[in-house]
C-alpha cells in the first residue's frame, strides 16, 4: 500500500507576519521614492549659471561652479537643458546689451574696464555653453562654430543704428582682448 501525502500545512502565523512586514517595508520604500521632494536641478543650475556669467563667482570657485553645472546637466532631461540654454542666452544678451550701453555712455578712461568685464563675461559664457552641452568635447577642442552673437543681438534689437554700435563695440572688444593676449571666440 502506498502512503498518501498529506496536504501542505497552512503557513504559520509567524510566516504570514514576516511576509506582511516585508511587503509593508517595500511599499513604504516605494512610496518614499515616489513622493520625496525632487531636487530642483533647473533652478539650482540657473543660479549657478548667473553666478559665473555675472562675475559673482571667479577663479577656482568659478571652476567648481562650472563642474557642478556639468554634473547637474548629466542628470537632466534634454528639455530641461534646452530651458537652461535659452535662459543663458537671454541673460548673456541682456548683460552684453548693458555693457554696450555702458561703453558708449562711459568716458574714455572707463571704457577699458567695461571691455575687460565684457571679455570675462564672454569667456564665462563660452564655458557655460560647453557645460550645457553633454556631448561637447569642451572648449578649445574643436567644438562647432556657432552663428555670430553680434548678428543675433542686432536682430533682437531690430535697429540698424544699434547694429552699428554693436559692430563698433565688438571691434573695440577684439582689440582689447588682443592687448590682453586673450583669445576670444570668433563669434564675439
Amino acid at each position: 500500500m502506498t502512503a498518501r501525502k498529506s496536504p501542505a500545512p497552512a503557513a504559520s502565523g509567524r510566516g504570514r507576519t514576516l511576509a506582511a512586514a516585508v511587503a509593508a517595508i517595500l511599499i513604504a520604500a516605494l512610496a518614499w521614492f515616489a513622493l520625496r521632494p525632487r531636487e530642483d536641478l533647473v533652478g539650482q543650475t540657473l543660479e549657478l549659471e548667473q553666478a559665473v556669467l555675472l562675475g559673482d563667482s571667479s577663479g577656482r570657485q568659478a571652476r567648481r561652479t562650472v563642474d557642478q553645472i556639468i554634473r547637474n546637466v548629466d542628470r537632466m532631461r534634454s528639455d530641461d537643458i534646452t530651458t537652461l540654454r535659452n535662459a543663458l542666452d537671454a541673460e548673456w544678451l541682456k548683460a552684453r546689451g548693458q555693457d554696450i550701453d555702458a561703453y558708449f555712455a562711459a568716458t574714455t578712461d572707463q571704457r577699458e574696464s567695461i571691455l575687460d568685464r565684457s571679455i570675462d563675461r564672454t569667456l564665462a559664457y563660452r564655458e557655460l555653453r560647453f557645460a550645457l552641452n553633454p556631448r561637447s568635447p569642451g572648449p578649445g577642442m574643436g567644438g562647432r562654430r556657432r552663428r555670430g552673437r553680434d548678428q543675433k543681438l542686432a536682430e533682437v534689437s531690430g535697429d540698424e543704428a544699434r547694429g552699428k554700435l554693436v559692430a563698433i563695440y565688438s571691434e573695440a572688444l577684439r582689440k582689447r582682448a588682443g592687448e590682453r593676449k586673450i583669445p576670444i571666440p570668433e563669434w564675439q
